[in-house]
């Protein structure tokens, strides 16, 4: 399957008052055409900073980005706006409160000049009946619309430059319970239609199951697992994977071991040393503060950066 979005020893500092955050330490990521690649992982573990580096919003400190088969200049992330657009998670916030719903999705068109006059109300007219916005909401203000219109709305604007790549930065969260199964619904059927390919960052394990083709779980700033949506849900073998999935109403499915969490997220101006979940970890041993482990291969298309990962494979295939 065509690579869309390739993401390689990327890695995002934030300097601050107090000192550097480390925010995203040297990941490396891609996504297929008409795939979804789900994040997940606690707040404060560097999510959305790789998501708005992956966008431009952030400039990575180091690192690449491959776009459709084409390097990216970090530095003039810009033209790239046509290849990747985001769906923010506060639908009210990431929207001018001043535009009109059809001026807002009209925006990117005439900021980058497409289409004509005409055409570009035919397009937005278009796009806006997509994702069920009437014609008689679109001279609305957002203030004027529910937050479920409002992220339909941040939708069409995402799509408005026919982007084969979006980046969805928890866009359900902000909602209802009852309006995020629509938002997700309508995720999947754009996807399929168009063949997009979503990274999807949540941090609802639901949601991420719901709408992921692929899952990699991240850890103050790096990824500790990753695998298909069937690998984490049955098989996990990172003890903070195991974790996480342990609060899910289908732990069930989960084989293998319980493991529960230590204490708090580290502060990551000062991560430490060696794996960065050793901390928190009730498998940890020396080994773990001195070395930090590489995401190694066990089996196919299912990665985990562990000491004890063999010993942890062994226990889930005793369960299975």
């Amino acid at each position: 399957m065509t690579t869309r979005l390739e993401i390689t020893d990327l890695v995002v500092r934030h300097k601050t008052r107090k000192g550097t955050v480390y925010a995203v330490s040297g990941i490396t990521l891609e996504i297929g055409a008409g795939e979804t690649l789900g994040l997940v992982g606690e707040s404060g573990c560097g999510k959305s900073s790789l998501a708005r580096a992956v966008v431009g919003l952030n400039k990575p400190t180091s690192g690449t980005l491959t776009i459709n088969g084409n390097q990216i200049d970090t530095r003039r992330h810009g033209q790239s706006a046509r290849e990747i657009q985001m769906i923010f998670q506060d639908p009210y916030g990431s929207l001018n409160p001043r535009l009109t719903v059809w001026e807002l999705v009209a925006e990117p068109l005439r900021v980058h000049r497409l289409r004509t006059r005409a055409e570009r109300g035919d397009w937005v007219k278009g796009l806006l009946d997509r994702v069920g916005i009437p014609e008689t909401m679109h001279d609305r203000l957002p203030h004027q619309l529910s937050g479920g219109q409002r992220q339909r709305v941040g939708i069409a604007r995402a799509l408005a430059l026919e982007p084969k790549i979006i980046i969805c930065d928890e866009p359900v969260s902000a909602l209802d319970v009852s309006v995020q199964a629509q938002v997700l619904n309508l995720l999947v059927d754009l996807q399929s239609e168009q063949q997009l390919s979503y990274l999807f960052i949540s941090h609802d394990l639901e949601v991420i199951r719901y709408v992921s083709h692929w899952v990699a779980v991240m850890y103050l700033g790096v990824i500790v697992e990753i695998g298909s949506v069937e690998q984490i849900w049955t098989s996990a073998l990172h003890p903070y994977t195991r974790a996480l999935m342990q609060t899910t109403d289908n732990s069930e499915t989960l084989n293998g071991p319980e493991v529960r969490l230590n204490s708090e997220l580290p502060n990551p101006l000062a991560p430490p040393s060696g794996c960065r979940f050793r901390t928190r970890c009730p498998l940890a041993i020396e080994r773990c503060a001195d070395e930090d482990p590489a995401l190694r291969q066990k089996g196919a298309d299912h990665r985990v950066a562990c000491h004890r990962v063999d010993e942890w494979a062994n226990q889930v295939s005793a369960s299975a």
